[in-house]
Order: C-alpha cells, then structure tokens, then sequence
C-alpha cells in the first residue's frame, strides 16, 4: 500500500473546508508542527478510512465520534492509494442524524485505466465492504499497527506484547492465520467421516440381523419349487385327457360339417329349381305382353294418312327456316367486318403498347439493376461491418489477454524478485553459517582453556578463583549453548531456502515462457490494428459507392414512373378509339337492322322439331307393325316350348323331395354334442384350478427368489460398506493428522521458526548501526520447562557487552532502538511476504529518548532502509533531527481547522 493523496474534512483538528493532501513524488517525509495541531490526525486519518480505527477516545459510545470536529454534524476522509501498481480510493464518511445517531458510509473503487474513471467495488454491507478492503491490503489493523506504523507513545507496543500475543502477530504478518481455517475444515470432515463411519457401521448391523433369515429363505425356495413341479406334472396328466376329449369333439364337428354341406348344396339345387320357374314365369309373360301388344296397334292405312299431313307441314316450316337461315348468313357476314375492324385496330393499338411495355419494360430492368447493386453494395457493407465487428471483438479479446498476461507477469515479476532476495538471503546466510561453526569451535577452544586446572586465565594470564572460573565457564557455554541453537535453526532455514529456490528457478522459467506468449499476443493486437484500419477505408468506399448508387436509383424510380403514366394515357385513348371509330359505328347499324328482320319471320323452330319427332315416331310405328306381323306367326310356335319346360320343373322338384328325407337321416345326435360339451368344460375347470396353482406356486417362488437374491445383493452389500468403513476410517486418520499438521505446534510453527532468522537478521543489520554493533537480538521460539521438555513462545533477548539479558533489562533510549530495529524487521517481512501489499513505513515521534550520537544513527538507519520502502513518513518535534528530511509536511492550526503545507528543503 502506497500513498498517493488524502482528502479530509471535520477529522479532529481539520475544519469544514475539504482539504487535498498528495504524497505523490516524494519517498521520505517529514511530517512537523507543534503540539495539538494535527499532525497524528493525519495519520489517524488513513487508518479511519482504510479500517474505521484510530485512537480511542472515552465517554463515548461510539468510537467515531470522538473522531468528529467539535461542533460538526459530520466528517469525510477520501484515501487514495497503490497496490501492485493500481490506484484505489476509500471514502468513508459520519453523518450525525436527528437524535445523535451516527450513520457510516463506505466505498472503495479502483481507477480503469481505459474508461480513465473510478469503477465501484463497494459490496452490500460495510462488513463486506471492509472484507473487500482488507482483501486487497492484505492485512488488518492490529497487523498494521504493530508492524508498519510505530505509533506515539506506542513503539514497543510489539515487544511488551505477551509471547502469546506476539506469536500471534506473527502469524496475521507471515499469512499463516489460514491453516486455522484449514485445521478447522480438516476436524469437521474428520468429525463428518466418524458420522458416515457410524451410520455405515449401523447398516452392517441391520445387514447382519436380516442375514441371519438366509438359510430359512433358501430352504423356502426348494419347498416353492417342488410345488411348482408338482403342479407341472398334474397340469401335464390333465392334458392328455383334455386331448382325449377334443378329438371326440373333432368327430362330431366333423358329422356336423359334412350335414351342413349337404344341406347347402339341397338349398343350391333348391335355389337353382327357384330360379328355372322364374325364368318360366318371365317368358310366360312376356309371350302374353306381345299378344296383348299386336292387339292395341293402328291398321297400315292409318299410319299412312297421318304421315302425309306431318310431311306437310314439315314443308311450311322448312320454307321459313331458309329465310332465316339467309338473315343469319347476313349478320354473321356483318359481324366478321366488325371483328375484322376490331381486330386491324387492336393490333395497330397492341403495336404502340408492345412499344410502351417495352420502354416500361427497360425502365423498370434498369432501375432493378440499379436496386440490385444498391442491394449489393448495402450487403458488402454489412460483411464489413461484421469483419470490423469481429476485428474488434477479437481487439478487445487480444487485450484482455494482454492484460491477463501482463498480470500475470507482474505475479512472475514478484517470484522473480522473491527470488533474487532469497538469493541474496541464502548467500548472506551462508558466510554467517560458516561463521557460527567458527564461533563454536572458538567457543569451545575457549572453555575448554578455562577448564583446565591452570588457576590463571589462559588469554590475560591473571589469577581466576574457581568462583570466577566457574562463572566463566557457565557464561562461555551459555553463549555456546546461543550460537548453536542459531546455528541450528539458520541451518533449517537455510534447507528451506535452498527448497524455495528450486521451486521459484521453475517459476521464473514460466515466466520466459509467460512473457513470449506476452509478445505474440501484442503482436497480434498490431496485426489486427492493421486489418481494423484497412476495413475502415474499405468501409469509406463502399459508403461513397453506395450513396452514388442510392441516387442513381431514385432518379431511374422517378423515370419508370414517367413511362407507368404514359402507358397509363396510351391505355385509356386506346379505349376511346374503339368507342368512335365511324367504320365500326356503321357495322354496328346494319348488325341492329339485320336483327330486326331476323325477329319479324314467324320461324318456331322448336315447333319445327317436335314435326321432325312425330315424323320418325310414326315411321317407326309403320315398321313396328310389319315386324308384329310376324311375331303373330311365331307366337304359336312358342306355345309348345312353354308346356315342356312346366313339365320339366315339375319334375325336378319331385327329386329334391326325395332328396331331403335323405338328408335328414344325416342329422348328428343332439345329445352326444351337450355331453362332450359338458365334459370339455368340467376338464377345462380342474385345467383353470391347476394352472391357478401353479401361477400361486410360480409367484411365491418369484416372491422367495427375489427375497433370497436381495438376501445376496445384501451381502455384496455389506462387503462393499465394510470396504467402505475401511476407506473412510483412513481418510478419517488422515484429516486427523493434517489437523495436526495445520495446527498452532505444526506447519504454522514450523513456518514461525524459519521467519524468526529473517526477522533476526533484519533487526540485527539495523541495531548493529544504532549500537555500533554492540548488541544483538535473539528471538526464542521454545522455553524449556522445570519440569523437562520444552514450550512454544516467543521471547525476546538481546545480547551486549553486559551479556544475555531479556528486553525488559534495558533503559528507555536503548528499548526505543531495540524496538525500531525489530519493527523495520517486521515492516520489511510483511512487504516481502505474498498478500502483504505494505510499501510504507511510518513512525509517529518516540525520538527524545536519544542523545545526539542515538539521532545520528537512527537517520543513516532511516537512509539505510529507505530502499525497502515506497514512502517513510516521520513525525518528529527535534530540530536537530527534523533537519535532515528533504521534504516536510508543515501542519498548522488555524481558526478553520488544521493546514498541510509542503516545503521541500533539498
């Protein structure tokens, strides 16, 4: 997190008036201006707004108001800040509503680079917002507190924390708080697969308990099964016997089938006998028809006069069907010259259309071509528009991917740099190995001379009592005892450097690859660049072609409209033309003249017609009666030929008598039908009764069956679920020991026990500056108990001319430079460390505890170190040492409220 500027109003000393306060474009700053005039405010400010915490004031019942200006209703303070290069801003603001009660808003937003304004990351509640912020600082404010910012009055509020407490700072800095979660998931699936171990373990039980029916069941099948035989073989038996019975009725069937033929084939004869006298009865009628005919008939001279006076008037009427006929010729010759007229105008007339349609014809050809490349050059518009669309979605493709690598490559930029400090760690860690084993053995060369019996000292060569001599001693293996636990824990720490390294090299070469995969991607962004811009020209083109086109179109549509009128005109003189022409008007008189002859001839020619049938009836009649002339004579022939069929049919229904007492001696017995009748149905009875209780049996043994193969899926089963008890009984020992592993006493101080040496090492650097490397911290995770064996702490010693002393042993001066050189080690871990983005370093007064020589060295500490952090922000009231920043931030207290001014200094 990097300050890039603050807005405030109404926060403790500030007034109403907002004021703008950048931080932008310096890295060490000053921050000066006496007492109460609002310089802590300042810094109260970015942790209002970043976490709704500053300092706590009392009588209030609710922190924040305290916050607010004596007299205002409410108070706003705007942070904006870095994190991995992207701008952030906070607003959180107080509103004293009616009734005193407070009301909080909070917002977060990050700066859009290519929209080049704030986009909203505010959640729903300020809850989800403040997990928001804290998510993207990466840590919270009692982390802040105790690392980055030393706060007034507040600078060993690390040291003179209780080991427990300290430990657990640690753990927030180093991000190993999350195996907490870790553990606690690991219990609850533990806890969740002991459950499903039971409750399996419950079913085997039920499992076992209906196992134990198992052999009964099986005996049960066999029983089921031998009734189900038994009523096959019955079933078999009562076959046999229904097959007996059906062929007995097959016979009679037979009997019965045979006398219904023979009866068919008596009705048949019966039949045919019927239709004979029909046939006899129809001649019969129709020899009395034509004697009854021959009777009724007009004699040969009747039908002659009667012709005579037909023909006659058929004569008259012929006469006035020729005059007609004459007049008809005439107005046919009449209506030809009308046609004819009629049609020598209509081709001249269909001419000059053919001619118009024509012209029409071209008119409308043209303006459709015209339509058409219209059409055309719309529809090249249209792909041109979908390649510039699709160009720009795959633009816009191209450069999310762009900015996910170029992500990406700021993630690898961090492995890349975590690996360079490791690096750099690992070979500064490796001469002080070396010098550690140097130290031991000097250690144990020098107890060993104070341990022999020489009553002298074997370095100054002064007399040592063994009171002296054993003090010696002890101090000499307590330094031993020191330097080889350091030297052991440097030991692990320098293993799990060495494991990190190999695994980062893996890591940077990702990143080669990442950033080729990078420089494709831009240069395919280039190339479509390229492709966008030439379509955007081509796009130009057709736009020009087509407004052309479009014109050219609309003046053809008005020129077609020109040629639909004048065909339009040509039309109606045409039909004028054919009214009035004088050659047709004189046609059309003498037609109606014609006409009027036509209708005074009285011709009926319907009359004419009915003359013409009566003619033909009475011809016909004349030779009816010459052909009945001989049917007379042959009538009496016939006669003889119709009293020999009578005696024919009678004899033939004499036969058919005889032969029906014949048939009915073929009649099958009644009686012998009702007993295999009965005897079939008591047969097909006790049939029905052994198949229903072979269906019984077949389903009691399906039941039995099924009740024994869910007896041996049961089985299967029950294996399947104690392999399963087995399973998950090992995944419930493994969640049990990652549990372990996760816990306080696992990983997480297996991770404390390798930061300690960085942390060590940090702090050491520094306060070797500040004390002329007369002192040195220690950092002891185990104390060994009274009892034996050891616990987990975190004490801490430091190590000076005086000796091994812990931190409460030190005086004012000398605990404020213990604890600035291990808050700058903590502050420098927490920005190296993954997910914590801290890039500031702010120390609020604490100075007056030193002399001159104590501010001289805390400055060159400050240059030292300046290169770790983006910005180190010092509040201070010495002159003396306040002179040595290029850059102050004057804080002055006005009528108003509070004013920042910047004076840079060189």
């Amino acid at each position: 997190m990097i300050p890039h500027q603050i807005t405030l109003y109404n926060f403790l000393s500030y007034g109403a008036t907002p004021q703008l306060i950048s931080f932008e474009g310096y890295s060490l700053i000053c921050l000066s201006g006496r007492n109460g005039h609002g310089k802590s405010a300042l810094l109260d400010a970015m942790t209002w707004a970043l976490w709704g915490q500053a300092r706590k004031t009392t009588g209030t019942a609710k922190p924040d108001e305290g916050l607010l200006r004596l007299g205002a209703r409410s108070m706003m303070v705007m942070f904006e800040f870095y994190v991995d290069a992207r701008l952030y801003r906070v607003r959180r603001e107080l509103t004293m509503r009616p009734g005193n009660k407070p009301y909080v808003t909070l917002d977060i937003s990050v700066y859009d680079t290519q929209a080049e304004q704030f986009h909203s990351l505010t959640d729903k509640t300020i809850r989800q917002t403040q997990e928001v912020i804290n998510r993207i600082l990466g840590l919270e404010y009692d982390t802040y507190v105790n690392s980055a910012y030393l706060r007034q009055g507040n600078a060993n509020e690390f040291s003179q924390k209780s080991p427990k407490d300290r430990k657990k700072i640690l753990t927030a800095i180093l991000g190993i708080d999350k195996y907490d979660a870790l553990q606690t998931r690991a219990l609850e699936r533990a806890r969740d697969y002991s459950a499903q171990v039971a409750v399996l373990k419950e079913l085997i039980l039920c499992d076992e308990q209906e196992l134990a029916t198992y052999d009964a069941v099986v005996l049960q099948e066999q029983i089921v099964t031998a009734d189900v035989v038994r009523c096959m073989n019955e079933i078999a038996v009562q076959e046999k016997d229904r097959a007996i019975l059906q062929e007995s009725y097959a016979q009679y069937t037979a009997k019965q089938r045979e006398y219904q033929l023979r009866t068919e084939s008596f009705a048949q004869e019966h039949a045919a006998l019927n239709a004979q006298r029909r046939a006899w009865g129809a001649i019969v009628a129709a020899y009395r028809r034509d004697v009854a005919v021959t009777r009724g008939l007009l004699s040969r001279g009747q039908i002659q006069e009667w012709l005579s006076q037909l023909r006659a008037q058929e004569m008259a009427a012929r006469g006035l069907q020729r005059e007609t006929l004459a007049l008809q010729q005439q107005a046919m010759v009449v209506e030809k010259s009308i046609f004819m007229r009629e049609q020598k105008l209509q081709q001249e007339l269909a001419i000059a259309q053919h001619e118009l349609t024509q012209k029409l014809q071209a008119a409308d050809l043209a303006c459709q071509q015209a339509r058409g490349f219209e059409k055309q050059l719309r529809t090249q518009r249209e792909q041109l528009l979908a390649e510039i669309a699709i160009i720009t979605r795959q633009q816009e493709d191209g450069g999310r991917e762009v900015a996910r690598l170029t992500e990406e490559m700021a993630a690898y930029t961090l492995v890349r740099n975590r690996f360079e400090k490791r690096k750099t760690f690992y070979n500064t860690y490796v001469p002080r190995m070396r010098w550690l084993g140097g130290q031991q053995q000097e250690l144990s060369h020098k107890a060993a001379m104070v341990g022999d019996e020489s009553p002298s000292c074997p370095l100054c060569e002064q007399m040592l009592s063994s009171k002296r001599k054993q003090f010696l001693q002890e101090k000499l293996h307590k330094e031993a005892g020191i330097v080889a636990h350091q030297a052991t824990r440097l030991q692990r720490v320098l293993e799990s450097l060495k494991t990190l390294l190999i695994q980062d090299h893996a890591k940077v070469k990702e990143g080669e690859v990442l950033q080729s995969a990078l420089q494709t991607a831009c240069g395919q962004q280039e190339v479509n660049a390229a492709r966008h811009a030439h379509l955007q020209v081509r796009l130009m083109s057709v736009d020009e072609a087509l407004a052309k086109a479009t014109s050219e179109a609309t003046m053809l549509q008005e020129r077609l409209a020109l040629v639909v009128a004048e065909k339009s005109k040509f039309e109606l003189d045409a039909r004028e033309l054919l009214v009035h022409d004088s050659e047709l008007v004189q046609l059309r008189q003498k037609e109606k003249e014609v006409g009027l002859q036509r209708a005074n001839i009285a011709y009926d020619e319907q009359r004419h017609a009915l003359l013409e049938q009566e003619i033909a009836a009475a011809e016909k009649q004349a030779v009816e009666i010459e052909r009945l002339d001989e049917r007379r004579a042959q009538l009496a022939s016939q006669r003889a030929d119709i009293d020999a069929q009578r005696r024919q049919i009678k004899e033939s229904a004499r036969l058919l008598v005889e032969k029906e007492a014949a048939l009915c001696a073929l009649l099958p017995s009644e009686a012998e039908r009702v007993r295999l009748t009965m005897a079939l149905a008591e047969i097909e009875k006790k049939g029905a009764a052994l198949r229903q209780q072979k269906e019984d049996a077949v389903k009691k043994q399906g039941q039995v069956t099924a009740q024994r193969m869910r007896l041996d899926e049961q089985k299967k089963q029950m294996v399947l679920r104690a392999a399963e008890v087995a399973a998950l009984e090992a995944r419930q020992y493994d969640c049990v020991a990652l549990a372990q592993a996760w816990s306080k006493n696992g990983i997480q101080a297996l991770l404390i026990e390798q930061a300690i040496p960085e942390i060590e090492f940090e702090a050491n650097e520094l306060l070797s500056r500040l004390s002329s490397n007369q002192a040195h911290v220690f950092i002891e995770s185990l104390r060994d108990l009274k009892r034996g064996g050891a616990r987990e702490t975190l004490d801490i010693k430091i190590a000076d001319v005086m000796g091994v002393r812990p931190y409460e042993m030190f005086s004012g001066g000398e605990a404020f430079r213990i604890d600035f050189a291990l808050r700058i080690a903590i502050s420098k871990l927490l920005a190296k460390r993954a997910g914590a983005h801290l890039q500031i370093l702010i120390i609020d007064e604490g100075f007056g505890s030193q002399d001159e020589e104590g501010l001289a060295q805390l400055m060159q500490a400050l240059y030292a170190v300046q290169e770790d952090f983006a910005k180190i922000i010092v509040v201070t009231h010495l002159p003396t040492f306040k002179e040595n920043f290029p850059v102050h931030f004057i804080v002055e207290k006005g009528a108003a409220g509070s004013i920042v001014s910047v004076e840079q200094r060189g």
